[in-house]
């Protein structure tokens, strides 16, 4: 596993400026798993986000969710579950939650409780084995 050190240089953002700075995904030769690599702008508060997988017809082969994030990179591989139908769609988001939601009293209302601060998404093609 590879450490990542934020640059000293770099500027800290608060939650409302976080963003996106790399999405990128490679398909794995056996056309079953991909690997995601996310990079965000350095952050005063640990954001939440979530990356995941479509097929052409826009049904969900895998996804990963991380909680309050260490570091601005991080890398998932995704194991495609389904119809691997390309093209292929990689979406991610970053997101807070609101202070004054107490999601284990309404599990119901998560995506009511999340502030989305930025969005991304990349087509791929997963290789097909003969």
């Amino acid at each position: 596993m590879e450490a990542f050190f934020r640059d000293p240089n770099e500027p800290v953002f608060p939650p409302q400026e976080v963003r996106i700075k790399e999405l990128r995904v490679e398909p794995r030769p056996d056309g079953q798993r991909v690997r995601v690599f996310l990079r965000i702008t350095a952050f005063q508060k640990r954001p939440s986000g979530e990356v995941r997988v479509l097929n052409a017809l826009g049904h969900e082969l895998a996804r990963a969710n991380f909680i309050e994030a260490l570091s601005p990179r991080m890398e998932f591989t995704l194991h495609l579950r389904g119809e691997v139908l390309n093209p292929h769609r990689l979406q991610a988001r970053i997101f807070y939650l609101k202070e004054e939601m107490q999601l284990e009293e309404r599990p119901e209302e998560i995506e009511s409780a999340l502030i989305v601060v930025d969005q991304a998404q990349v087509d791929f093609e997963v290789p097909m084995l003969s």
